[in-house]
Parts: C-alpha cells; sequence; structure tokens
C-alpha cells in the first residue's frame, strides 16, 4: 500500500510577503518548517491543526526576513537545524542546535527524504529542498525570476551556475515552491516556470549579470 502523500502547508507571514512552509510525514507526524520567520504562533497553529511535531528548521539562506523566527520556534520545540556552511558566519545558534550541511546532503522525515541542493548566488550559503517532486527554493528562483544579487555577498554567476546546473536540469513536473508572493501564483511546475522566467532562459553569464542587475530587477531580499 503506498505511503500518504506529503503534507505541504505554506504561510504568507510578514511585511515582505515571505512564504514559510511546513513539511509534514502525515505517517511519523514529523515536520520540518522551511524558514521560519514572521510569526511562530502562526506556524506552530498551523502544524497543531494537522497533527504535526516540528523536528527540523531547513534554512534555505541566512536573510533576516527568513530566519528572524528561528530562536522563538526553539523555544517552544525542540529541533534541529539545518544550515549550509557558506551562511553559517550569519546563523548566530548554539552549536547544539545547528547542523552544518554541504551539496548532496540528506535528512529523513520519517520515511521520507529530503535532498539538500547547494545553490549559492543569492549568498554563498544558499540551498534550496527537494523532497518528492517538491522543491523549496527560497531566493534562488521565484515563479518569474531569481533572487537579487547585487549585494556584496552575492554572485551573478555563481546563481546562472546554481539555475542552470543545478535546477533547471530537475524534472519538468517539479512543484516549485518559492521564498516570496511575488508571482501571480504561489506555485509552479518547474516547465511553466522555464517558459516564463526570462532569468532562467538566459544562458551567457554576462548578459544574465546585466539582465538580473538592471534597475527593473524585483526589490526583494
Amino acid at each position: 500500500m503506498p505511503a500518504p502523500p506529503l503534507l505541504i502547508r505554506q504561510l504568507k507571514l510578514g511585511e515582505l510577503d515571505n512564504f514559510v512552509y511546513l513539511i509534514g510525514d502525515p505517517v511519523s507526524c514529523e515536520a520540518a518548517v522551511v524558514d521560519p520567520a514572521w510569526d511562530v504562533e502562526a506556524i506552530l497553529a498551523e502544524a497543531r491543526r494537522d497533527s504535526l511535531r516540528i523536528t527540523s528548521v531547513l534554512i534555505t539562506h541566512h536573510h533576516h526576513d527568513h530566519t528572524n523566527g528561528v530562536k522563538g520556534l526553539l523555544e517552544k520545540v525542540r529541533a534541529r537545524v539545518y544550515v549550509n556552511r557558506g551562511d553559517t558566519p550569519h546563523v548566530k545558534l548554539s552549536k547544539t542546535d545547528t547542523i552544518v550541511v554541504g551539496a548532496r546532503h540528506e535528512m529523513r522525515l520519517g520515511e521520507r527524504v529530503v535532498r539538500f541542493l547547494d545553490t549559492p548566488g543569492h549568498t554563498p550559503g544558499s540551498q534550496c529542498f527537494l523532497t518528492e517532486g517538491h522543491l523549496f527554493t527560497g531566493d534562488t528562483l521565484f515563479i518569474g525570476a531569481c533572487g537579487r544579487v547585487d549585494f556584496g555577498e552575492s554572485s551573478p554567476r555563481q546563481m546562472l551556475k546554481s539555475l542552470r546546473e543545478v535546477l533547471l536540469p530537475l524534472p519538468d513536473d517539479t512543484l516549485v515552491w518559492p521564498g516570496h508572493d511575488y508571482d501571480d501564483v504561489p506555485c509552479a511546475r518547474l516547465g511553466d516556470v522555464k517558459r516564463r522566467n526570462r532569468a532562467v532562459q538566459i544562458e551567457d553569464p554576462a548578459e544574465f549579470e546585466r539582465y538580473v542587475t538592471g534597475p527593473r530587477w524585483p526589490d526583494e531580499e
């Protein structure tokens, strides 16, 4: 008998239209929170509604609008926080709370497996999470754009490599769950993202850098 599907809960929270996610295994009732921020009580209430027990916190990148709820959440639940090694200098947590990861790391959520994808560009330690056809992209990939690359720590060339070599080769039916509500739909299949998103259509590094650093770019963090 096949396992029941994952529970995916998308919460729009905060003044920057952030998406926070709960990923739940309905068999074990274990859950991971992706980028807890803004409203810890709302996250906990959503977990309670589905009878989920939060055991993991997954950080796509260190920016404050994606992490400002981590410490508050850890005061309420016992969970391990997974941070990419490139962003660990900016995430101030105790070593007992933190698991530092790199490319190709995997984590079990009940009987499910969550794969960690190294996608630097927006920050040196940006990462995405892939499980059972669901891709949680933080600020690496939106439905109609990619994340900003004009911060001092950002790299347009790394962003282009992350998009073209890590994310775009995934199956077209992969469901993309972005880190902000910047588009007319809250999620989309990767094949649709490829057709509508100019940032993922550019192959030349110089052209990509001109495009993503131009004045028309979205003002997100």
